[in-house]
């Protein structure tokens, strides 16, 4: 991945919009929410965006946690991945179970990948962190959660543009979702506003991210760690 430039806040239209704006009991949605006491990390790896993403959030219940220590807890498997010859699928390993790849490769010719939420929830819990919910999320309650004021760490797309699966299996039979070659990023979302969310981005900074892209992004993946 490479930095680029911060996305553009733009207005967004419905019908995204509508349902942010309309994700508390159905009364109207204040002007925006901030997340407050969340503090901002930029990753110190070239695939570290998950770790620095939940370490974002934990600082919003004054938990300290380092990127490198959150990876030592998951552990990697570091095994090489692969394609079978036979019909094309490819193979590597299982990021439910911990980080895949080198944390220094690239997704782009699969030297790394990364982790999803099961090992850094598990970490997170080990240090006290209050997980509300983990897993597969829709995004109007990513909204609910934004809206009360609670971090939330998603799995998108680094160019917040919606792309195609392509699914590996992973050496212990899960199948793994991947965009390669396109690039997924983690985030931490911590506020929300009717046409907008609010993003601590570990590689481009903290932006607000026009609601329908957001959407559209994380529709790929649809996981995201919610933390009280």
């Amino acid at each position: 991945m490479s930095a680029c430039a911060l996305v553009a806040v733009v207005l967004a239209t419905a019908p995204h919009a509508a349902l942010a704006a309309n994700a508390t009991s159905g009364s109207p949605a204040p002007p925006e929410v901030l997340v407050p006491n969340v503090v901002l990390y930029y990753q110190t790896h070239n695939l570290s965006c998950e770790e620095a993403a939940v370490a974002m959030a934990l600082t919003h219940q004054d938990i300290v946690l380092d990127q490198d220590e959150i990876l030592h807890e998951m552990g990697a498997d570091l095994t090489a991945s692969y394609v079978e010859a036979n019909n094309g699928r490819m193979r590597w390993g299982d990021p439910y179970v911990s980080f895949v790849g080198s944390v220094d490769g690239h997704e782009f010719d699969t030297t790394g990948y990364g982790a999803s939420y099961p090992p850094l929830v598990a970490v997170a819990k080990r240090h006290g962190a209050k997980i509300l919910r983990a897993g597969p999320m829709e995004v109007e309650t990513v909204y609910r959660y934004l809206w009360s004021a609670h971090p939330v760490v998603v799995w998108a797309t680094w160019d917040w543009r919606w792309h195609q699966r392509n699914d590996y299996l992973a050496f212990d039979g899960r199948w793994v979702p991947w965009i390669g070659p396109h690039d997924s990023h983690v985030y931490t979302a911590v506020g929300i506003r009717p046409d907008a969310i609010l993003v601590d981005d570990p590689l481009r900074g903290r932006y607000w991210v026009p609601i329908d892209a957001f959407a559209a992004a994380y529709s790929v993946f649809d996981e995201a760690i919610a933390f009280a």
